[in-house]
């Protein structure tokens, strides 16, 4: 797939190539070609065509999308300040679910493939081309993770659950994707053992603690053995941030805190695919984004970014940080000089692991009674 070309739409996500070597688009050079193509700051409302049926099945688990009917009634949403957010009752997410968050997130995808240089860092790319390989998105977003790697691995299958409906209908996914309206707090609506690969991303602020202890639980229970587990975040902490900046960023975590909801670092993930005792084979990468001109067009769309998740959480930071409204936007202001002057930037980790077979986990749970 690559993003130039005429078979792709980013306001979207629509695409029809179904080449192999189509993961190499986000070259840095087409990277600000999809952010001219998306409105960050559109108040166009969300896109709510209905999904037609369409029905993908495997060896574990047949799903139809007309399970994700119904989605367009307003009393799922509720408006504050020209934005939609969701109105999930015990779900502690804060920011929008709307075209702009949409939009935003659409480019943090291409962003953030730039840093890396691919979609995820498990060793499981030969499974996902010899295909028969069924692979779990929580809490896709817009879908965009899932269309790309659907359309790089055609034989293999791809789900997307979210609970805001934001991901695109059936008529733009391709034949071996789908996405399902689903609370990712509830359990998991597959049977065990569905998945060789689990993923999820930028969810570090959605979970109080035991929210995580029932998400490691879940996903370990739909995982198969020999399956693996990637989750990826922002770092808590900023590189070289200005004063602006870092008070920003601080009131974010802190928010977050008062809502008792726990911001993990990598080593608190590590920990947590530790403690399921069937997790093996453990890793953490990291890398550096960097937020602003000074580091070319990443930089600058990285920011923009950052910028418009800042926005996103603005009814909610305001009173929290006591400032008013005009405060707040000189105090992003501000940070747009800052991050050039110090040239800030912002860690992204990436934790990976394997769920271990019978006799593994049996000498796992050994070793760990033996230890008591």
């Amino acid at each position: 797939m690559n993003i130039t070309d005429s078979n792709f739409d980013p306001t979207t996500n629509s695409h029809t190539s179904t080449s192999p070597n189509s993961a190499q688009f986000h070259s840095s050079s087409t990277i600000l070609a999809v952010a001219s193509s998306l409105s960050l700051f559109s108040s166009t409302t969300l896109h709510k065509k209905k999904p037609s049926q369409k029905s993908i099945s495997t060896s574990y688990f047949s799903l139809d999308s007309s399970d994700a009917e119904d989605l367009t009634f307003l009393d799922q949403f509720r408006f504050i300040d020209g934005r939609q957010y969701h109105n999930e009752k015990n779900a502690h997410y804060y920011l929008p679910n709307d075209k702009q968050e949409s939009d935003r997130l659409r480019i943090q995808h291409y962003v953030v493939h730039e840093i890396w240089k691919g979609n995820y860092s498990s060793p499981i790319k030969q499974r996902l081309i010899d295909g028969n390989t069924n692979v779990l998105d929580i809490g896709c977003g817009p879908g965009t993770w899932i269309l790309d790697m659907g359309t790089t691995y055609p034989s293999s299958t791809f789900i997307g659950i979210d609970f805001s409906p934001v991901f695109p209908n059936s008529s733009f996914t391709p034949p071996n994707s789908i996405f399902l309206r689903h609370n990712i707090l509830e359990r998991l609506p597959f049977p065990d053992s569905s998945f060789d690969f689990v993923f999820q991303r930028f969810l570090a602020m959605s979970f109080d603690e035991v929210g995580w202890n029932d998400l490691f639980t879940e996903i370990v229970r739909v995982m198969k053995q020999d399956g693996w587990l990637e989750m990826m975040n922002f770092g808590c902490e900023l590189k070289n941030p200005g004063p602006c900046t870092k008070r920003l960023a601080d009131a974010v975590i802190e928010f977050h805190e008062s809502k008792d909801i726990k911001v993990p670092t990598s080593i608190d993930l590590r920990k947590c695919f530790e403690q399921t005792r069937q997790i093996t084979d453990i890793s953490i990468e990291e890398k550096h984004l960097p937020l602003g001109k000074w580091a070319g067009q990443v930089g600058q769309l990285a920011k923009t970014n950052f910028n418009s998740e800042i926005l996103g959480l603005k009814p909610f930071l305001l009173p929290f940080m006591n400032v008013t409204s005009e405060e707040f936007q000189l105090l992003l202001d501000n940070s747009d000089a800052e991050v050039n002057d110090y040239q800030t930037s912002l860690s992204t980790y990436r934790v990976f692991g394997r769920k271990v077979n019978d006799e593994q986990s049996k000498q796992m749970w050994v070793q760990y009674h033996h230890s008591l």
